[in-house]
């Protein structure tokens, strides 16, 4: 195992190619645009038949639009909501196009509802909030 600092996008490695890149509950983070731009980024550091997994939700994407809605919002750690980057509707669906879009051929795409009621997002807690929202994997490897 080789341990390599690199920063998206600003410092890439150089002069190493990676055999696989995991981001993990990271791409909601980022509005689609940049999003692309990490998805060219890693075929761009993976070797040929290099592997990108992903594993993300659309989670606080449904906690932004229930925010919105009256006694929900107040309910919220206080500048939570502030934190959060806003997502398409679709996120699911859209990143799965992007990755295929950016050059890679998924190989593993699932993709599932839930439900979740926590008091993790909640300002007191034992006071839960309710959540649906929709989780996914995906696998894509770099075509040579």
């Amino acid at each position: 195992v080789l341990l390599v600092e690199a920063d998206f996008p600003e410092s890439p490695p150089e002069g190493i190619k990676f055999g696989s890149i995991m981001a993990n509950k990271f791409l909601h983070h980022l509005n689609r645009s940049e999003r692309i731009r990490f998805l060219k980024w890693s075929i761009g550091i993976l070797e040929p038949n290099g592997v990108l997994e992903i594993l993300d939700t659309d989670l606080e994407y449904h906690i932004l639009e229930q925010s919105k809605q009256p006694g929900f919002g107040d309910k919220l750690t206080v500048g939570y909501r502030e934190t959060l980057v806003e997502i398409e509707k679709d996120f699911t669906n859209t990143l799965k196009s992007d990755v295929e879009a950016t050059g890679f051929r998924i190989t593993h795409f699932d993709c599932r509802d839930y439900f979740d009621e926590t008091d993790a997002f909640s300002q007191n807690p034992g006071d839960n909030l309710s959540f649906k929202f929709s989780g996914l994997e995906i696998v894509a490897e770099k075509l040579v």
